[in-house]
């Protein structure tokens, strides 16, 4: 999805520290079907400043992007065709090559929905939260997205799309903002009590929870991709959307 929402790599070829952010603010010309995609002001500010200043390397973010997605034969992204099959496709249109999607790879639990255990504030914030009794407890994040099935924001922190993504998808609804990404504690209200109890939040609720327990959770589903990313490998003869990569098997490539 934010791959997809970047475009082709020929606008990052070359870094251009005075390209102004706007670009970033709106839907994208190359995305043909409808989306909530685009950056808030502030957030689209840090964006291009990343994608198109030089940093130590010599290189901006968007130029080792398009080096990266131009020197591989195929992708490897962990998405899965039932979240956003749609911009899956996009970008195989835009990358011109094949696009492999390995689901998303949640940490392995212990018999509960506790996330990573690497973290071991994070962990004791899982158990807690486990042992809660439904509708009791709200898990908010304050990075632009919330009612996410555990583990799931841990993997998407940092990038602003990403809630207007689930909002897009009906999973999720995002705080209302000033124009500088500030919040007030009414908007956090505001959004909780339609989260959690009005009318208005039961059919994200229902969906969040459908969606959760069909993929997030879905061990084999994860189980089904991980099998058909290694038989396109040539490890087995059935991968399916992914047969066009079995060209490269045997030779030298490189995977992004």
């Amino acid at each position: 999805m934010f791959l997809a929402f970047l475009g082709p790599t020929s606008g990052y070829r070359q870094a251009n520290s005075s390209r102004r952010q706007e670009y970033l603010t709106k839907v994208p010309e190359w995305i043909p079907f409808s989306s909530r995609l685009a950056y808030r002001y502030h957030e689209a500010v840090r964006m291009n400043r990343g994608m198109n200043t030089k940093d130590a390397t010599g290189l901006s973010a968007g130029e080792r992007l398009a080096k990266g997605v131009e020197g591989c034969n195929f992708l490897v992204v962990k998405s899965c065709v039932e979240l956003d099959g749609e911009y899956l496709n996009l970008l195989q249109d835009l990358y011109r090559k094949p696009v492999i999607p390995i689901c998303l790879l949640p940490p392995p639990g212990n018999g509960s929905n506790s996330g990573d255990s690497g973290n071991s504030s994070d962990s004791a914030m899982f158990h807690w939260l486990d042992k809660q009794q439904p509708k009791t407890a709200v898990y908010l994040s304050f990075d632009g997205s919330n009612l996410l099935p555990f583990g799931f924001e841990k993997r998407i922190r940092g990038r602003g799309n990403n809630a207007r993504f689930l909002v897009e998808k009906g999973l999720g609804f995002e705080v209302e903002r000033n124009e500088d990404g500030s919040f007030t504690r009414a908007a956090v209200a505001k959004s909780m009590r339609i989260l959690m109890v009005e009318p208005e939040g039961q059919q994200l609720r229902q969906k969040a929870a459908e969606m959760s327990k069909s993929i997030f959770s879905n061990q084999d589903l994860q189980g089904r991709y991980m099998h058909k990313f290694i038989s396109s490998l040539g490890f087995t003869s059935d991968y399916g959307d992914a047969s066009v990569a079995r060209g490269y098997v045997n030779q030298n490539f490189q995977v992004l």
